[in-house]
């Protein structure tokens, strides 16, 4: 029987093919993305390839935490199960940037969003048998400076992005605590467009010892679909062999602060946008 699944960052190397190898299965997708035209162009290349799949489409910029509730709120409308919330939407900035809403971009969409769509289809997910999160990260060991989280103070790219990804591992672990099936999932350097923006060197690094996005978009759909990655839980998967993140990541101390502070990051929000 055809399984929901909800896909961010679509469009990207990874998650695109993610969503085709799940319409190969036969799954149900939901698939999120900034731009329409190119969540469109991705539906007609996964009809070619599996022609029954049942693909909904959700235009949405994670920088736009707003819109980001509202398509949790579509979400649950049309699905009233959701079997797997894939998190692949990430970005990076080589200078500090904000939001509408005035948060540094980086820490929004890698980050504040993944969690707010979370919050918002948690009851989905509860209800729904052997239902997952997957987190797409990467073996950070960069710490949050929790006096400086927006990068007001000092910002360097490749530190912000760090400690972005190790937002994901720590929100990923947490969220395991919580009863919820929750992993981390790092594909590996991946041939995509997330490091258009770096600098020439870290561009031409990541060419060469980058590999095809179909090894990781297959290794993803598994861990999305098989019963064996269900247990145990809070696992960080090279992907699909478990590894060890740094020890910072399953310390409940920072865990629990940075939930606590991107909650009150996300209240803001909410009240800056009530009239």
């Amino acid at each position: 029987m055809p399984q929901v699944m909800v896909i961010t960052g679509a469009t990207g190397a990874i998650a695109s093919a993610t969503a085709k190898a799940l319409a190969r299965q036969g799954h149900d997708l939901a698939l999120l993305g900034r731009s329409q035209d190119k969540l469109s162009a991705l539906r007609q290349q996964i009809l070619q390839e599996a022609p029954a799949t049942r693909v909904q489409l959700y235009p949405v910029d994670f920088s736009d935490l707003p819109r980001v509730r509202r398509a949790a709120l579509e979400l649950r409308e049309a699905h009233e199960h959701i079997h797997a919330l894939l998190h692949v939407a990430a970005v990076f900035k080589q200078t500090r940037t904000v939001t509408s809403a005035g948060l540094e971009t980086m820490f929004t969409v890698n980050h504040l969003a993944p969690l707010l769509l979370t919050r918002e289809l948690t009851e989905t997910l509860q209800r729904t048998a052997k239902s997952r999160i997957l987190t797409v990260t990467a073996p950070s060991t960069t710490r949050i400076d929790f006096q400086d989280v927006m990068g007001l103070e000092r910002f360097q790219a490749l530190r912000a992005f760090g400690a972005s990804k190790m937002a994901n591992l720590l929100f990923a672990f947490k969220l395991a605590r919580s009863g919820l099936v929750s992993h981390a999932f790092y594909p590996g350097l991946v041939r995509s467009e997330l490091m258009n923006e770096a600098s020439p060197l870290v561009r031409v690094i990541s060419g060469w010892v980058s590999r095809p996005p179909a090894r990781a978009g297959h290794a993803l759909g598994e861990l999305a679909t098989s019963d064996r990655f269900l247990q145990p839980n809070g696992q960080f998967f090279n992907l699909t062999r478990p590894i060890r993140a740094s020890p910072y990541a399953y310390d409940v101390g920072p865990q629990d602060r940075l939930w606590e502070a991107s909650l009150e990051l996300l209240d803001g929000v909410e009240t800056a946008g009530q009239p």
